[in-house]
């Protein structure tokens, strides 16, 4: 019997390692870490066979082969931590094939609003939607070299979320959300054309996300990988002349 995995893949005429070159070149295009070909190969394998349900790369899946969860037979509104809320916006989000900055705006309140409530199951399809959305940073980037204050005030925003988050979600979707924040944090740092004051404040957020990144890293064990993140939140702190986050990163 075939499964809906192998009708979206099959429906493109593509091969399972083309589907895999697929998935990481859309990944790589939205600065998302995932395994390397022949790994994805084999996961996905699984995955149509119905063995595993790809978990992390559901929203990728979705994207990939433009279709809803429910048409790739994820039911992803049945979570592990229980069913999402009846009437939860990000119900609708994550059906969404195109994505605007309304859309990254919705998706920000539906999260602050699931992680207020503790909602978890909608923390977790939320962060998956997270992932799959392009960053706000790049979108403005996209759109001209030239930000607002606004942009800089989401930018520290999405930190306090990815620190409430980290309490909900497992390690590695934390991790995978804190670096695809501080590689669009530190893009924007390096491209756009910042007010004095508006590269202090985004300097700060990448040491503020750097420090989250080192702590999520060493939970996981990765402790190469922590220090280096503590290192350039020390280094992202002294730069904006914030000594006291200097100071605690370095305690890490």
């Amino acid at each position: 019997m075939t499964t809906p995995l192998q009708a979206a893949r099959a429906a493109r005429g593509w091969s399972q390692p083309r589907a895999a070159w697929e998935l990481i070149r859309l990944a790589k295009r939205k600065e998302i870490h995932v395994a390397s070909a022949a790994s994805l190969k084999t996961q996905l394998s699984r995955w149509e066979n119905g063995h595993v349900t790809p978990d992390f790369y559901q929203a990728l899946l979705c994207e990939l082969y433009q279709a809803t969860p429910a048409e790739l037979g994820f039911g992803i509104q049945e979570l592990p931590s229980g069913p999402v809320r009846d009437g939860s916006p990000g119900v609708a989000l994550i059906v969404k094939r195109e994505w605007t900055r309304d859309d990254i705006s919705s998706l920000s309140d539906s999260f602050d609003d699931a992680i207020s409530s503790s909602a978890i199951a909608d923390i977790e399809m939320l962060a998956h939607e997270w992932l799959a959305a392009d960053t706000p940073q790049l979108v403005e980037l996209d759109a001209g070299r030239r930000i607002g204050d606004s942009l800089v005030a989401t930018a520290e925003h999405r930190v306090i979320q990815l620190r409430r988050a980290d309490d909900f979600v497992s390690g590695r979707t934390s991790h995978t959300l804190v670096q695809q924040e501080l590689q669009a944090t530190t893009k924007l740092l390096n491209e756009a054309t910042l007010s004095e004051e508006q590269t202090r404040r985004l300097l700060t957020a990448t040491g503020e996300l750097a420090q989250l990144a080192a702590w999520v890293a060493a939970d996981a064990g990765l402790h190469k990988q922590a220090a280096k993140y503590t290192e350039g939140g020390v280094l992202a702190a002294h730069a904006a002349d914030n000594e006291p986050l200097a100071q605690i990163s370095y305690r890490h």
